[in-house]
């Protein structure tokens, strides 16, 4: 059920990355980085590539008790799938 649930939200940030990925990604940024943590006082997690221009959000993990497991869950299936890629999680808010 967390693998599903991480794939749905993958498919959906990828689904934005699609149209105007840098503008979207930077206004969605701009947006979390201001949101009210969840109930717990847990912080959303952006999973983040490194790439040649520096790392690059990807996808953001939110709506867990506890979204840092979910995301380096996701870094870690990440690197199984393209070894000779970084990845990592950071806070987003």
């Amino acid at each position: 059920m967390l693998e599903m649930k991480a794939f749905v939200s993958a498919l959906f940030f990828l689904s934005l990355s699609s149209v105007g990925h840098s503008q979207t990604i930077e206004d969605l940024a701009d947006y979390v980085s201001v949101m009210p943590r969840g109930t717990l006082g847990t912080p959303a997690y952006w999973m983040e590539m490194k790439s040649l221009v520096g790392w690059e959000k990807m996808i953001l993990v939110i709506g867990y008790a506890s979204n840092q497991p979910v995301c380096e869950m996701m870094v870690r299936m990440g690197s199984e799938q393209s070894p000779d890629r970084e990845f990592r999680c950071t806070a987003a808010n």
